[in-house]
């Protein structure tokens, strides 16, 4: 499962891709997902309203000489005809694990496991697709090291949309004693930085069968809702809430065969049309000037980010 802004798609055991509404409960069915395509991703484009499905389908080259990826695009709405489109190869071999993926303002952002043509992979670098113009980005992104002097090998990283920000959330691949989150941020118009804003002190590994897996959203009083998966091959998922101020937990209910979970945000009040097919939302909505929308945000982003550059040092 993905969710994005105010629509979820769920995929079946049939494949089929299925978008809920959780506003008005309804459910549109679309083709199936692609084969050889391990995860789909749930984008909205901000110019327009659209929202698009990103599939990476996984090809073997003929004689059995490697790999390489398909991009596949399914359009929501009666505009995108209900089929999917090829949209050609990245530019590397990006990561297909829902915590490999993340979508920010149009924008999807992937982990990258190998470069392409025998050049040589920098430890943990992103790139991105424009989903409005269906481009990969020119422009490959590096994601900040877990500590200070130490190998990037010995860390993992899961990319996240967590309160509109890009965000990349490093772990110890041997089982981590914190998680330390760093958001993307703009510093210029033409320069955007990562700020390491939350570090969340794990449970000890031994002691649970669940560990973290990404985080999905930092609510108004300051605790980070985080999802964690088992690390026994069950694939159950549970949601936990880590209160910095108290350096606890609040665990939530086991989900069985569960291999992803997204943070919904859209809004129950909305007026609007029951079919996904169609979506639209009230105009106001859409502005984000406007003071509606802005009592909705979960996160002060302009506050947030001048107390950020007057007390963060230590930048990538």
């Amino acid at each position: 499962m993905c969710a994005h802004r105010e629509l979820s798609c769920l995929v079946g055991t049939d494949r089929r891709i299925r978008v809920l509404d959780a506003a008005t409960g309804a459910v549109a069915t679309y083709p199936p997902k692609p084969r050889r395509a391990l995860t789909c991703t749930l984008g909205r484009v901000p110019s327009t309203g659209e929202y698009k499905v990103l599939a990476m389908v996984s090809v073997t080259r003929r004689w059995g000489h490697g790999n390489y990826q398909v991009g596949m695009v399914l359009t929501l709405g009666s505009n995108g005809g209900g089929w999917w489109r090829e949209i050609g190869s990245p530019p590397a071999i990006v990561g297909r694990r829902h915590k490999d993926v993340a979508v920010v303002r149009g924008v999807a952002y992937f982990s990258i496991e190998s470069c392409l043509h025998g050049h040589e992979q920098e430890a943990h670098m992103i790139l991105g697709f424009n989903l409005e113009t269906e481009e990969w980005l020119p422009n490959i992104f590096r994601v900040p090291t877990a500590r200070d002097g130490e190998d990037d090998d010995h860390g993992e990283i899961s990319l996240a949309e967590v309160n509109d920000f890009l965000v990349a959330a490093h772990r110890h691949r041997h089982g981590a004693s914190s998680v330390k989150l760093w958001f993307m941020m703009e510093k210029t118009k033409t320069t955007r930085m990562w700020y390491p804003l939350y570090t969340i002190a794990m449970p000890d590994h031994r002691a649970s069968r669940f560990r973290f897996e990404k985080p999905l959203q930092v609510l108004n009083d300051g605790r980070i809702v985080v999802w964690s998966s088992t690390t026994d091959g069950s694939h159950d998922g549970m949601p936990r809430i880590y209160d910095p101020k108290t350096d606890t937990f609040t665990e939530g209910a086991v989900t069985q065969n569960c291999y992803a979970a997204g943070s919904w945000t859209g809004c129950l009040l909305r007026v609007g049309s029951s079919d996904p097919r169609s979506h639209k939302t009230l105009e106001l909505l859409e502005d984000e000037e406007s003071p509606i929308w802005q009592a909705l945000r979960t996160i002060e982003h302009g506050s947030e980010a001048l107390v950020l550059q007057s007390t963060t040092t230590s930048v990538y």
